[in-house]
């Protein structure tokens, strides 16, 4: 009776892994961002700020996407 409902469950499914995956990749770059505090060359800390701050970003579209899905 669901064969033809197959693309929902998958959907889901798929969703789900990577929301996931948001949870390991968050708390591996909030374990990265305090070396920038012992950097002492200012153009290494405005990258690396600048690095941090768009993965970040990327981490919220990414679970607010797969929220969605």
């Amino acid at each position: 009776m669901n064969r033809l409902e197959w693309k929902q469950p998958l959907l889901g499914c798929t969703g789900a892994v990577i929301f996931g995956t948001v949870l390991p990749l968050y708390s591996y770059s909030l374990g990265s961002l305090p070396e920038v505090y012992f950097l002492t060359d200012d153009g290494l800390i405005h990258s690396k700020t600048r690095l941090y701050s768009l993965v970040f970003l990327g981490i919220a579209v990414v679970c607010i996407t797969t929220n969605i899905v």
